[in-house]
């Protein structure tokens, strides 16, 4: 009973992660509780495989990520233009870059997750884990905006490292 519980929530889990309605995490819920019901451990290996390879396919080919950059023909500066024409370069070389592809961890694959792991990292890694004091930096753009950088204090690398 915990078995097909517990691989019935991880598949709608994994199903409503892939941006599912709420009639696919019912499917797949559903089907998940049956096959489990029937084939015990077996069925949920089979679910779980299954709802985590149909999860990476809709990941991995519904991604709409695209790479912004300046059109170098739509330049009027020199050395802007040329600059251009240098990430125009590396896109041409890099097909990744072209059509670029990110597949989050399940457990981190939505905003809710990736907050609530940042939460508990805030809470507990630095805490408990690890005390490394950082210095802050911060940097007023031209355009109004704030840049932080943050750099640890009792930094092991040379004097001269970039």
């Amino acid at each position: 009973m915990i078995n097909q519980l517990v691989c019935s929530l991880t598949t709608g889990y994994l199903t409503w992660l892939t941006d599912g309605g709420p009639l696919a995490v019912g499917l797949a819920v559903g089907l998940s509780w049956a096959i489990t019901w029937q084939w015990r451990s077996l069925g949920a290996i089979v679910s779980l495989t299954a709802v985590s390879g149909c999860s990476y396919y809709r990941l991995f080919y519904g991604n709409t990520a695209r790479l912004v950059h300046v059109d170098s023909k739509k330049v009027d500066n020199p050395v802007r233009r040329k600059l251009a024409k240098h990430i125009e370069g590396i896109i041409d070389n890099c097909p990744e870059l072209k059509n670029p592809r990110y597949i989050p961890t399940f457990w981190a694959a939505d905003q809710w997750t990736n907050m609530a792991l940042l939460i508990a990292k805030q809470r507990f890694d630095k805490s408990l884990l690890r005390r490394t004091n950082y210095n802050r930096e911060l940097l007023t753009m031209t355009d109004g905006g704030t840049v932080s950088i943050d750099f640890p204090a009792d930094s092991h690398l040379p004097v001269d490292a970039p």
